[in-house]
C-alpha cells in the first residue's frame, strides 16, 4: 500500500463524501538556439486537493503540505466551505452519484527519458541544430525537447483509489529565413504525445530538421498568392493552426 493511501486513511470526517487528489509533476526543457545551449529548465510542482460534499454543499482546499497534518488542515478548510455553501448552490451535490473507482494506469514507455544522459541529450540537440544552418539566409534556428512527467493519485472516503503515471514528450524545431524585407518561419512543434524518447524516432526528429530549413528558404522564392478567388487545399498539419 502506498504511503499516500496510508496518509488518507488517517483522515476522519463526518461529511457525506470527501476525497484527496495528489499531483506531482516534473517538467524539463532542453533547447539549443543558433547552436548555443539555452538555460536548462526543471520545474517541480507538488500538492494535494481535498474535496468535501456534505448536505448538498461543496467545499475544497488545496495544500502543498502533503503530510497528514497538512491534509487534515486542508480537510477542515474544505469542510467549512461545504457547510457555508450548503443550500446555496445551483446544484444539490447530495444528488450527484459519486463513484469510488479502483484503477491504475501508466504511459507505455519504450525508452525512458533518463536512459539518455543530459550530456547526450544536449549533443543530440546540438547536432540537430547544426543541420538546419543550410544557408546564410537562415537567420535563426532552434531545436528543443520538453518532457513532462505527471504522477497523480486519487482517494475517496469510501475506499476508492486510482493511480496514474503519465509521460509526455514534445519535440520542437524551428527555422527562420530572411532576404531583405521578406521573412518566413517554419516550425515543427506542439506535437505532444504520451511516451518516451522513442517518440523522437516516431516523429523523425533529426530527419525533419534540414528539410524544415529548406522549406523556410523555399518560401522566400515562392510567388505571392493570387488575388483572385480560387480553391484552397490545406494539408492536415496546417489545419491545426
Amino acid at each position: 500500500m502506498s504511503s499516500q493511501r496510508i496518509q488518507c486513511e488517517q483522515l476522519k470526517s463526518d461529511a457525506d463524501f470527501f476525497s484527496v487528489r495528489f499531483v506531482h509533476e516534473v517538467s524539463e526543457q532542453l533547447g539549443v538556439r543558433q547552436n548555443i545551449l539555452n538555460e536548462v529548465k526543471r520545474d517541480v510542482d507538488s500538492g494535494a486537493m481535498v474535496t468535501v460534499i456534505h448536505r448538498g454543499g461543496l467545499g475544497y482546499a488545496a495544500t502543498s503540505d502533503t503530510s497528514v497534518s497538512g491534509l487534515k488542515r486542508a480537510l477542515q478548510e474544505a469542510e467549512l466551505w461545504a457547510a457555508a455553501s450548503a443550500g446555496k448552490t445551483v446544484t444539490d451535490y447530495s444528488r450527484v452519484p459519486l463513484p469510488h473507482p479502483q484503477a491504475q494506469y501508466s504511459t507505455p514507455v519504450e525508452r525512458a527519458w533518463d536512459s539518455l544522459s543530459l550530456q547526450d541529450k544536449v549533443a543530440l540537440l546540438m547536432s540537430t541544430s547544426q543541420s538546419m544552418r543550410v544557408h546564410e539566409e537562415i537567420v535563426d534556428w532552434w531545436a528543443g525537447l520538453w518532457r513532462v512527467e505527471t504522477r497523480s493519485n486519487y482517494w475517496t472516503s469510501e475506499g476508492g483509489w486510482v493511480e496514474q503515471s503519465l509521460e509526455h514528450l514534445t519535440p520542437m524545431l524551428g527555422a527562420v529565413a530572411n532576404r531583405g524585407t521578406e521573412t518566413y518561419t517554419r516550425t515543427f512543434g506542439e506535437h505532444c504525445n504520451q511516451g518516451g524518447l522513442e517518440l523522437l524516432t516516431f516523429h523523425d526528429f533529426q530527419g525533419r530538421a534540414e528539410p524544415l530549413a529548406q522549406e523556410a528558404l523555399a518560401l522566400l522564392d515562392a510567388p505571392n498568392c493570387p488575388t483572385e478567388t480560387c480553391h484552397l487545399l490545406l494539408a492536415p498539419d496546417q489545419m491545426i493552426l
